[in-house]
């Protein structure tokens, strides 16, 4: 495990939902579309308020490694971010996990798109 440490936040809530209108996915940047299924984010962290959306392989990827985190999640939109720092950290999975996962993130959806704020 890397030594990234990631702040809890005053309110944290997920909620899966079902896409009515497209929506971009605040990780990747791909688009989610009318009925796909979601993650729909909202935070607070030091008074400030935040929200974000998740595409579904995206929160699979970002669950995954939280788990191997000791559960703490990034924010949607700061994943990327976290994933490049945690390879430069050099963790032991990097070469075998994370570096698979980064390029499969980037590869989904349009970066430039991504929505970075949070970070």
């Amino acid at each position: 495990m890397c030594a990234i440490d990631m702040e809890p936040c005053e309110v944290w809530r997920e909620t899966p939902r079902m896409a009515r209108k497209d929506h971009v996915c605040s990780c990747c940047g791909a688009d989610i579309k009318p009925g796909s299924t979601y993650t729909d984010h909202f935070s607070i962290f030091e008074r400030a308020a935040s929200q974000a959306k998740l595409c579904e392989p995206c929160r699979a990827d970002r669950d995954a490694f939280a788990e191997a985190h000791g559960g703490m999640k990034p924010h949607p939109s700061c994943f990327v971010e976290t994933l490049e720092d945690c390879i430069q950290d050099g963790d032991d999975d990097s070469e075998a996990r994370w570096k698979p996962m980064l390029t499969n993130v980037q590869g989904r959806g349009r970066a430039s798109e991504r929505n970075t704020n949070e970070c």
